[in-house]
């Protein structure tokens, strides 16, 4: 009996005050979207590349330079591999990767074009073990 009077009472106070309960309902699923949603950006950003086993061996160097006031790119010269292999005896694969734009690719009379492909050392895949399946 109690119950009743109070779902009754409960439900007047909803009925007068219809459009605070609505933003309050709206804010409350907004803010939990919110939440999920950064915790999901959280969580991947701290997976980001653990699939590799030998994850704190790999290292990347990178060498920035600016040649317009807006405009930053990362280049390293292509003889620095070899050098950088004799410089630290201990690192046992080295590998360049490069970024490119779109490239045409020939084989005989075929052509293809390839939009935001990359090249590579074959070494690349001893460094980076990915698991394929």
């Amino acid at each position: 009996m109690m119950f009743k009077n109070d779902l009754k009472v409960a439900l007047r106070i909803f009925y007068k005050n219809s459009i605070y309960l609505f933003i309050n309902i709206f804010g409350l699923g907004i803010g939990i979207a919110c939440c999920m949603l950064i915790m999901m950006w959280v969580q991947d950003e701290f997976r980001y590349d653990k699939f590799n086993k030998q994850l704190d061996d790999i290292f990347c160097v990178i060498q920035y330079f600016q040649e317009q006031p807006n405009s930053k790119y990362s280049s390293l010269p292509a003889p620095i591999l070899p050098h950088l292999k004799n410089k630290f005896a201990d690192s046992q694969n080295a590998s360049r990767f490069r970024v490119s734009n779109r490239r045409l690719f020939s084989y005989q009379d075929k052509h293809a074009f390839e939009d935001n492909g990359g090249f590579a050392d074959p070494e690349l895949f001893d460094i980076i073990h990915l698991a394929l399946s």
